[in-house]
């Protein structure tokens, strides 16, 4: 990695600036990501970055235009001093082929690009499905159309991504293999109108394990990932408190992480700042 440096440089010498947002983080580092998909790992303890080259099309059926990937970062510090960044493909609302259409989403196995520190390069990984469970086919994908971006953990040697229509996709990294868990929460293609957008509903991880929060207008539920007995499954936690009183739009906005707290937020880009 280089020193920490926000800013590149164009011929003439002058600074450019580019707007990255923090699209992952995993065990102290940051992935960064800018508006034409460049991404760079950032280390803010080392006030280190590397950039990373570009990423190949998404592995999967159908036209590259109607497909797009969101980007999972993967380190471990006490197993490796390299990262990963796993790339996970989603579909765009346009119709595609039928023949498509009716394709098992995620197929097995299902190929995915894995960049890795350790090589410098973006590399095919295979992984085949575990269980039974199929999420459904890519016409059912693309009842999820929504874009904004999914949250993912790593926990215990697993990749937990959080896929279109809020299935999870535990990719377990050493062995090649995933398992398809469903969400403790069904998802409904109406969850996505304008009447009901508030309803959300992510996955983080806490010193338990990973876990599932849902937040739907003024009421919230979590439940824990268990996977003790070798069964799969949700466990609701009591929460202690509530949502404070929001305006519909404000809902949205609200992270699932951490404590509540209410900042006013100014969507304008200051190009002069």
């Amino acid at each position: 990695m280089d020193d920490l440096n926000y800013a590149s440089f164009s011929g003439d010498g002058s600074k450019v600036y580019d707007p990255f947002e923090v699209w992952d983080h995993c065990n102290g580092l940051i992935l960064l990501q800018d508006s034409q998909v460049n991404c760079m790992v950032v280390n803010p303890a080392t006030r280190q970055w590397a950039h990373l080259p570009p990423r190949p099309p998404p592995l999967c059926a159908g036209p590259p235009e109607y497909l797009y990937a969101n980007d999972y970062l993967v380190y471990d510090p006490t197993v490796s001093p390299h990262y990963e960044v796993f790339s996970i493909p989603r579909f765009t609302y346009q119709n595609l082929d039928p023949a498509v259409e009716e394709l098992e989403w995620p197929p097995s196995p299902c190929v995915l690009h894995v960049f890795s520190s350790k090589t410098g390069r973006w590399e095919e990984r295979s992984f085949a499905r575990e269980g039974a469970t199929v999420a459904g086919t890519i016409t059912d994908m693309r009842t999820d159309s929504s874009l904004g971006h999914r949250h993912a953990v790593y926990w215990q040697g697993s990749l937990y991504v959080q896929c279109q229509t809020d299935f999870i996709m535990r990719c377990t990294v050493n062995s090649g293999k995933y398992q398809l868990i469903q969400p403790p929460a069904a998802f409904e293609p109406s969850d996505w109108t304008d009447d009901s957008r508030a309803r959300r509903i992510s996955i983080g991880k806490s010193k338990s394990g990973v876990y599932s929060v849902l937040i739907n207008k003024s009421h919230i539920s979590v439940w824990i990932l268990d996977d003790s007995d070798g069964q799969i499954k949700w466990v609701s936690r009591q929460l202690i408190g509530h949502l404070p009183k929001l305006q519909d739009e404000s809902y949205f906005q609200l992270e699932s992480h951490g404590h509540w707290m209410l900042h006013g937020i100014d969507p304008r880009w200051d190009s002069e700042s």
